[in-house]
């Protein structure tokens, strides 16, 4: 099994006042223990959490907190090239092909 970490869990992971905190707090522990298999996430998907926290807490440090606390994560870490970016894209615009 695989599972891909995307913006909304972090999102609500990192703010007790989210609605979906708990349930989030649940998926990662489960990903980090292996019991999801593979856990992986990308450098999008960190940069816009840290970006949403910027933007909401409007606080630096708060939104560097947060960047810190999702490299520490044991999470395989992919990066978007322009290749890959093509793709997706491409699969997006036209998913039958």
């Amino acid at each position: 099994m695989t599972v891909f970490i995307d913006t909304g869990v972090f999102v609500a992971l990192c703010n007790a006042d989210d609605q979906h905190h708990q349930r989030s707090r649940e998926l990662v522990t489960n990903a980090m223990k292996g019991n999801l298999g593979r856990t992986y996430t990308s450098d999008c998907i960190i940069d816009e959490v840290v970006t949403v926290t910027l933007v909401s807490s409007k606080n630096h440090n708060t939104a560097v907190g947060v960047g810190t606390y999702m490299e520490s994560l044991r999470l395989m870490k992919l990066a978007v090239d322009q290749d890959i970016f093509n793709s997706a894209w491409s699969k997006f615009r036209d998913p039958e092909r």
